[in-house]
């Protein structure tokens, strides 16, 4: 297997990448920086058709790549990084994998007394404890990233404030979602479906996205404080090629 490259907010190596089926994969050493140290920020990643993603106590951290041509007509694999990013979570927060996947690499690792690592993967991480009461849960679906703020009793919705890095500007849509503008293209946000499980079913709670300058926010309608409240925003990728096709045509131009 090959070593994965970081540059957390810069420029994310590509080259050398490998796919994980879309699965969290954690970090048991094997992605360093472009200095050669480890990458020990990055918890677990995934390899996405459209960009990869990094989890990090700070928040997460999107690489997106195009194919684009240099001067003189040579090929150039262009890079974006986008961050987003929870504004006053709790030092206590801690980042966990859940719902582990039958999908495991073995990493070579001539430090190892087995001259390799096995790299678990995973249907989900969580930042738990994110804000008081609140988690924030993250996990893939074809062609873009789900996400749930789940609210317990306790919670309260309008703690949650995601500060957004690496955009040239934020819009919300004529169909309640929010847009994040990059120079390589853009990122929607579904609007936010928000909702209870109730002796009588599930029930829709009234939300939208709020901009507070480059921070993004929740409004949210009235709901049963006693009962657990799901924020569940929607993260579909724009017009980026992806980065699984822009270097693999890449490799082939070069």
């Amino acid at each position: 297997m090959k070593t994965k490259v970081v540059l957390l907010l810069a420029l994310l190596l590509p080259i050398g990448l490998w796919a994980n089926d879309h699965f969290f994969a954690k970090n048991e050493g094997q992605l360093s920086t472009t200095a050669g140290a480890a990458a020990t920020a990055v918890h677990y990643y995934l390899t996405t058709d459209e960009a990869d993603v990094f989890v990090t106590p700070t928040g997460l951290h999107y690489q997106f790549y195009e194919l684009a041509t240099a001067e003189g007509g040579a090929p150039a694999l262009q890079g974006h990084s986008l961050g987003v990013l929870p504004v006053g979570s709790q030092p206590s927060c801690r980042i966990r994998s859940r719902q582990r996947a039958a999908y495991v690499v073995h990493d070579y690792d001539p430090a190892a007394p087995s001259g390799y690592r096995r790299i678990d993967h995973f249907h989900e991480v969580a930042y738990e404890g994110l804000y008081p009461n609140i988690d924030w849960v993250i996990r893939t679906q074809a062609r873009g990233l789900k996400y749930d703020f789940v609210v317990q009793p306790g919670g309260q919705p309008s703690a949650i404030r995601l500060d957004i890095r690496g955009a040239s500007g934020l819009r919300l849509t004529t169909d309640g979602g929010l847009e994040l503008l990059t120079p390589l293209g853009s990122v929607r946000e579904r609007q936010p479906y928000a909702y209870q499980e109730t002796a009588d079913g599930r029930k829709q709670i009234a939300c939208r996205f709020k901009l507070e300058g480059e921070q993004v926010v929740f409004e949210v309608g009235n709901y049963d404080a006693t009962l657990p409240l799901i924020i569940d925003p929607y993260l579909t990728w724009g017009t980026y090629y992806g980065s699984d096709y822009a270097i693999e045509q890449f490799e082939e131009a070069v």
